[in-house]
């Protein structure tokens, strides 16, 4: 039994994977345009009053949760990306790992296996 997947799954897991891609710039980008219209907003809101009130203290702490909330999610998400690639190369290792002699590199009675149910 082959453990490939078929050409066109793995078309399918590229551009589902391009699609979550878009997703999250997306995400990112509308996330960094809320924080420079915040930011403008209460950089306009210290011009007007130019002191520190209670409101200007609010909106200067949803500001800094902002940006500490676009970079954890942008960490995260690399971090995410880089688990998955690590993942798929242990799998597609244990596969080979499975079939193969690890001494000699030549095939076990499971890569011979599964070379004839190719054939």
């Amino acid at each position: 039994m082959s453990t490939d997947p078929p050409p066109e799954s793995a078309e399918v897991l590229t551009v589902s994977g391009a699609r979550r891609d878009a997703l999250v710039l997306a995400v990112l980008v509308t996330g960094v345009l809320l924080l420079i219209w915040n930011a403008s907003f209460l950089l306009r809101l210290l011009r007007m009053s130019g002191q520190m009130d209670p409101r200007v203290q609010a909106l200067m702490t949803g500001l800094t949760l902002n940006v500490a909330l676009v970079m954890f999610g942008w960490r995260r998400y690399v971090d995410v990306q880089h688990e998955a690639e690590i993942s798929a190369l242990k799998e597609q290792r244990a596969v080979l790992m499975a079939s193969i002699d690890p001494v000699t590199g030549i095939a076990n009675r499971k890569g011979f296996s599964d070379r004839a149910e190719a054939l």
